[in-house]
């Protein structure tokens, strides 16, 4: 039974990027996968050509942006393989699939969907490019998406961007713009899937 959410439409590079590090994380020493197919080294390898693809891509030409997009297919192919391998090994237990930073495949059933994240507050911090969010936690979540985007650029659905995956209700948000307004949204993640994105909250990094 496949369980693993491998559709990775939507995200841009930085999404991807920020992906592919908590399925790493996820996944190092985890004990339900002693033998990931890809490595977890190749996966590391990837999300390190990545990292230097999108800062090299921030002020490039042409070049830089083809690089980070060869850069982004890459990343998002091992990503693929690796939900292909978690789903083998966990046979249809959401709670292994969910161990290793994977989502799970929306379901007919709405049976245990998540609320959306309430009281989410955002704080400026002393350093550069950071801001401290927290919210209060949705019963039943896994993990917890968080979106941003910054005040002036827009403020689509596309605008928002995957920026960090945090497994408990609370983060420091890194490489922020600094002396900038940057707005924020949390989505719970549990077995049921995604929930609702929450009301934004707004704040200055430094």
């Amino acid at each position: 039974m496949r369980l693993v959410k491998t559709d990775l439409r939507g995200l841009n590079s930085l999404g991807i990027y920020v992906k592919a590090q908590f399925v790493l994380r996820s996944m190092t020493g985890n004990p339900h996968f002693p033998n990931p197919t890809p490595t977890l080294a190749t996966l590391a390898d990837g999300i390190q050509e990545l990292r230097v693809a999108i800062t090299n891509a921030t002020n490039g030409g042409k070049i830089a942006f083809t690089y980070k997009e060869v850069a982004t297919t890459k990343v998002a192919n091992l990503l693929k393989a690796m939900a292909g391998y978690v789903s083998s090994v966990a046979q249809g237990d959401a709670a292994i699939v969910m161990s290793a930073g994977f989502e799970l495949r929306h379901r007919s059933t709405r049976i245990g969907e998540l609320d959306m994240p309430r009281s989410v507050r955002a704080k400026s911090d002393p350093m550069p490019g950071q801001v401290k969010l927290r919210w209060s936690p949705v019963h039943g979540a896994r993990m917890y998406h968080v979106f941003a985007f910054t005040e002036g650029q827009g403020n689509n659905p596309a605008d928002w961007r995957l920026l960090q995956v945090s497994t408990g209700s609370r983060c420091t948000v890194q490489g922020l713009e600094s002396c900038h307004y940057h707005m924020f949204r949390v989505q719970a993640v549990g077995v049921a899937g995604a929930g609702p994105m929450s009301q934004p909250a707004r704040a200055l990094a430094a």
